[in-house]
């Protein structure tokens, strides 16, 4: 399978249902695009030597767009109220990005986070949506 493209359509967000309601991994309902960001914070240790920086904490963090959908979300996956959910309460979510929970997968990306924000937009002629941003804490765990 080396050197070979696949489809980001093929590629899903789960929630832990463990944080949320006690259980396994579950489908994020309805998500249009989903992204993983990671950086670096950069700190400014300059001096009259000259310039120098130093790299700081990590500033990790997964963006998704998802539908929001009339009454709850389906058995087996989670949704945007859900989510609103876990985001008005603080809860610490474990997270991963995966093209299926069975192995051979050709992407497993597992981390922990918090929801920091929620944008939803009502647009008159799209379909309603929420952007979510989850704010990672500690690590980034490849398992391929």
């Amino acid at each position: 399978m080396a050197n070979t493209a696949y489809a980001g359509k093929d590629v899903f967000l789960y929630a832990s249902e463990y944080t949320l309601t006690g259980g396994a991994y579950k489908l994020v309902a309805c998500i249009t695009d989903h992204s993983l960001s990671r950086s670096k914070s950069e700190i400014d240790a300059s001096s009259k030597c000259g310039q120098a920086f130093l790299v700081g904490n990590d500033e990790d963090e997964c963006t998704a767009t998802i539908q929001r959908l009339v009454g709850a979300a389906t058995i087996g996956t989670i949704g945007i109220r859900e989510l609103e959910a876990a985001y008005d309460a603080g809860t610490l979510i474990d997270w991963k990005i995966a093209d299926q929970l069975i192995a051979p997968a050709i992407e497993d990306i597992e981390f922990s986070g918090q929801i920091f924000s929620v944008d939803s937009s009502w647009g008159v002629e799209d379909p309603a949506t929420s952007d979510i941003t989850i704010k990672i804490t500690g690590g980034v765990t490849y398992n391929l």
